[in-house]
């Protein structure tokens, strides 16, 4: 696993989630070690990217939704999991 420390770091500093909605990315990270491919789907047109809503992080109504979501790289030949990058997003997502 690549860059997920580094991305994560820089999602806490660009958008300043609560520490509980922290912590639940930063084990959502640890569970890509076990399966990359759980709850993600493979981005159109990269064969090689995905991206996945991380369960848990949804927070507010219909207005002021918005959860967290994580795009990253799977390499298959090299057995390698490279994060993308890191994002909270709002309603619709």
């Amino acid at each position: 696993m690549a860059d997920f420390e580094d991305r994560f770091e820089a999602w806490a500093d660009r958008d300043n989630p609560s520490p509980d909605l922290r912590f639940v990315v930063a084990e959502w990270i640890l569970t890509r070690m076990e399966d990359p491919y759980e709850g993600a789907q493979r981005e159109p047109g990269f064969p090689d990217l995905w991206s996945v809503r991380i369960r848990g992080t949804a927070v507010g109504q219909r207005a002021s939704f918005t959860m967290v979501l994580c795009s990253f790289w799977i390499n298959e030949a090299e057995h390698r999991v490279t994060c993308d990058n890191f994002a909270t997003l709002g309603y619709p997502v």
